[in-house]
Parts: C-alpha cells; sequence; structure tokens
C-alpha cells in the first residue's frame, strides 16, 4: 500500500498572455496517466486511496498568491472540469515554483488571492478532497483572518501538511500549536535539535491540529548523514513521546523506485526508522518493507515504481 492519498504531480497553473487566463496545464506525462486511468489510478481508488492533483506553479509570474477574480473562476471550472473527467478524488494546492515578482508585467503577490481561491474550489467541489502543503511566503499569513480578507483558510480544507523536506536538512518538524519552550540544554538533554527553528509556522485559521501533517520525509540518499546520524528521525521520536503529536499522519516526498543508484535500500531505511518510532500506531513496518523492497524470493523490485511508457 502507498499510503492513503495519492498527489499527482506536476500539474500547473500558468498564463495564456494573448487572453491573460490562468490556465490548467498538463503536461504529457500527466495526461498518459490520466488518459490510462484504469491501469494508473483505479487500482489504488479501488483499495480506497484518494488520488488527487498536486497543483503548482511553472514560473510564468502567476500563481496562487495574485490572481483576479474572473481569474480565480475560470481556473476553479478548470479543475473541476478535469477532476470530473478523469473521475478524481481532489486537490492538493502547493504552492512554489511561481516566479513572483521574477517575470516582468505579472502582478504582485496579495493575501487575498489564495484564500478566495482556496473558498471557490471548496464552494465549487463540496464533494472533492481539498489538502495544503504549508511552504514558505505564500501560506504564512494563513492563521490572519484580516490578511485573507475574513477567509478562515482552515475551513475550506480536510488537511494541511508541511511542505519541507529537503534532502539538505533533518526532518523538519511544524507544530504552529505547540509551544516546546526548552532552553538549548534541555533540548541537548533530550537529544534534540529543535528542528522546529528552522521553518516557524503559525497555525492555519479555522484548521484542526488533527487535521496537520507536522513533518514531510524526503528519499535521503543511502549515503546522507541525514540518514546515518538519525538525527531528524530521533527528534521526530522524541517529539511523539512527549505526546505532542495529535496523530499519525506521515507525508513522503515524491516517491521513488528502489533503483540501483544514490538512493540504492532508501525505501527499507527511511521508512523502518519512523515504523519504529509510531509502532502499532501507524502501518505495519514488516508489511510495508516485504511489499515494497523484497518479493517472495528476497529480491529487489528494481523499477517498480519507474515510467513504463
Amino acid at each position: 500500500t502507498y499510503g492513503n492519498i495519492v498527489n499527482l504531480r506536476i500539474v500547473q497553473i500558468g498564463y495564456e498572455a494573448d487572453t491573460e487566463r490562468a490556465l490548467l496545464v498538463l503536461n504529457s506525462d500527466i495526461r498518459y496517466v490520466l488518459e490510462h486511468a484504469d491501469k494508473y489510478i483505479r487500482p489504488l481508488q479501488d483499495k480506497g486511496r484518494k488520488v488527487c492533483l498536486s497543483l503548482e506553479g511553472n514560473g510564468s509570474g502567476l500563481g496562487f498568491c495574485n490572481l483576479t477574480d474572473s481569474q480565480i473562476a475560470d481556473f476553479t471550472a478548470q479543475v473541476k472540469a478535469c477532476l470530473e473527467l478523469y473521475d478524481l478524488d481532489g486537490v492538493n494546492f502547493f504552492d512554489r515554483n511561481a516566479g513572483y515578482g521574477q517575470v516582468e508585467g505579472m502582478p504582485e503577490m496579495n493575501t487575498t488571492s489564495y484564500p478566495k481561491l482556496i473558498k471557490a474550489m471548496r464552494e465549487a467541489m463540496p464533494d472533492k478532497l481539498l489538502t495544503l502543503a504549508d511552504y514558505e511566503e505564500p501560506t504564512e499569513y494563513f492563521g490572519d483572518t484580516e490578511a485573507t480578507g475574513g477567509i478562515e483558510v482552515g475551513q475550506y480544507l480536510d488537511y494541511a501538511w508541511s511542505g519541507y523536506m529537503s534532502e539538505s536538512e533533518d526532518i523538519q518538524l511544524l507544530d504552529p500549536w505547540e509551544v516546546i519552550d526548552l532552553t538549548p540544554g534541555d533540548a541537548a538533554d533530550l537529544g534534540m535539535m529543535l528542528p522546529t527553528t528552522n521553518h516557524p509556522r503559525r497555525p492555519i485559521a479555522g484548521l484542526s491540529p488533527e487535521n496537520f501533517g507536522y513533518f514531510a520525509v524526503p528519499w535521503y540518499p543511502a549515503a546522507s548523514d541525514f540518514l546515518m546520524t538519525a538525527q531528524g528521525f530521533m527528534n521526530v521520536a522524541i517529539w511523539d513521546m512527549m505526546g505532542y503529536a495529535p496523530n499519525n499522519t506521515i507525508v513522503w516526498a515524491d516517491l521513488i523506485s528502489n533503483q540501483q543508484n544514490e538512493y540504492e535500500m532508501s525505501w527499507g531505511m527511511v521508512p523502518g526508522m519512523l515504523w519504529a518510532i509510531f509502532g502499532d500506531e501507524a502501518m505495519d513496518g514488516t508489511y510495508m518493507y516485504n511489499v515494497l523492497v523484497n518479493n517472495d524470493q528476497g529480491g529487489l523490485h528494481y523499477g517498480e515504481l519507474a515510467k513504463d511508457w
């Protein structure tokens, strides 16, 4: 099993200069997967998984944070039509790579466009799953309803989670609701480096703490110091043991195959550390390991998640 929610990416918001429209951009790979849903999507949905589109920027200078009301209405209609056409379960918003301020003639970011877009999507698709990656400037003001034009963004979301999953840093714990007031000495005694201080976030207005994913996990290369020292994994374990974890949500970076390169055996090492932390409350680590890494003969499933067209 590959998780409860599978987000297909990259699906982008683009810009058509002649008409000034915000366009839903489906690249050739996404189109192939969608047009062959019986092979790639229905088997996941048949097992109870939700398959959604992950909407991101494409460097055009237009993104979720600088849309006009008419662009919001138009883009929402395009997304709804796509979900209905391919029988998908929802949308994940991940505002990155939009190119704000980098393209001449494009409007500046504002604090009401993104909330309006999320609200419009919910109203247009009340039965679809709406999730959000909390990441950098586009979402940092979502706790301030005055800035968002009175919109409580969390009221329109099913889930939100950390968008920080870099291979160049330890696992980052984002806990907007809990103030972990530990001195550096106390933190050292706990074996904790307080990674929450790297990306401090504020609660999203209207969102329950139980519906937030507090950390996202990269697929570290097998020789990565972050994997070898496992400091980030230990921090997550301590955070959980101290009673700060309100749920068992784990967010993963892009799925990879257990391939013969620098990520060799990451499928076994990275999930194995987390299953050990969450124990019986999470998925069965032995089951995950046997299904995804080994076959019945103990061989490796090279290329299991690789592109096959």
